[in-house]
């Protein structure tokens, strides 16, 4: 009887409910869509030249991977060696699609579920071109990693450096600058429910855990302070609001910068739930890291 019975509702699964739920999902992807370009459509009035407009989403969260991309096909990078501190599983970050256009890197995060994870699916903690560490990432221990990083890939220079943990961003990214780590680009997360006028951060705590509630990260005013004391430049933020992008002062003359007041970009977390083509997996970066 019961095994009739689901047989039953797995035929009721497959020719309703299924249906039902891809178009249902079509039509919030296609509303997504439309929203993103009704916003891109607006922001190209005052920002004509952003490279938030050339953004699109493969493997990272938002629309990172097409603002990366656009703004090294401008500043050309030396030997393309990434870091990335909060990499999360690997699936979706800002370094995953880097790795599948012959970029080499180092992979971070603290969650050891996260690393074993992704260091189990690929088979391995240290390849030819990516590096992974499971490390809870604090003032003490930064420059270390990219130290390690330097000479894991044999390069004396950065080309990309994103950092998302939650809380103590600002002050491991003041720890890395004064260390004379610079990277050509750096991504870094920061809490747009704080605006762009104040210098609002969390206090450091090498123990600090994200409660998931807006106690976490760093102002965008803040991230320019600190920038701008290392010869850094806000480029551009992403359009959910979630991450900005600086550049060194020394490239500034190939792009047009903008104020502050139309680079910031107001919370639309919302964006994130957009989809790229099929599920993401990484077994496309399993290939790549193993041949």
């Amino acid at each position: 009887m019961k095994k009739w019975l689901y047989k039953i509702s797995g035929r009721i699964r497959h020719f309703l409910y299924e249906p039902f739920l891809q178009k249902i999902n079509t039509t919030h992807d296609a509303l997504l869509d439309g929203r993103i370009e009704s916003i891109k459509s607006k922001i190209a009035l005052t920002m004509p030249n952003s490279p938030l407009l050339k953004g699109y989403k493969c493997y990272s969260s938002g629309e990172e991977d097409g603002i990366i991309q656009t703004i090294f096909e401008i500043i050309k990078p030396s030997n393309k060696i990434f870091i990335e501190i909060g990499c999360g599983n690997g699936i979706e970050n800002n370094s995953h699609f880097l790795l599948l256009n012959n970029w080499k890197g180092l992979w971070v995060d603290g969650d050891k579920n996260f690393i074993t994870a992704a260091s189990t699916f690929l088979g391995g903690m240290a390849f030819k071109n990516l590096l992974i560490k499971c490390c809870f990432v604090n003032k003490e221990n930064t420059s270390a990693l990219f130290q390690e990083t330097m000479e894991y890939f044999k390069v004396d220079e950065l080309d990309f450096f994103s950092l998302d943990i939650d809380g103590n961003d600002y002050h491991l990214m003041e720890n890395i600058l004064e260390s004379g780590f610079f990277a050509k680009l750096i991504c870094v997360e920061y809490n747009s429910k704080w605006g762009y006028t104040n210098s609002h951060k969390v206090k450091y705590n090498p123990n600090f855990v994200w409660a998931g509630d807006d106690y976490m990260g760093v102002s965008l005013g803040a991230w320019i302070s600190l920038f701008d004391q290392f010869n850094y430049t806000l480029l551009c933020c992403d359009l959910g609001g979630n991450n900005a992008f600086f550049i060194q002062n020394k490239y500034k003359t190939l792009f047009t910068i903008y104020p502050v007041s139309i680079l910031y970009q107001p919370s639309r977390y919302f964006l994130s739930r957009k989809k790229s083509g099929h599920p993401a997996t990484l077994k496309m970066l399993r290939q790549v890291v193993n041949e």
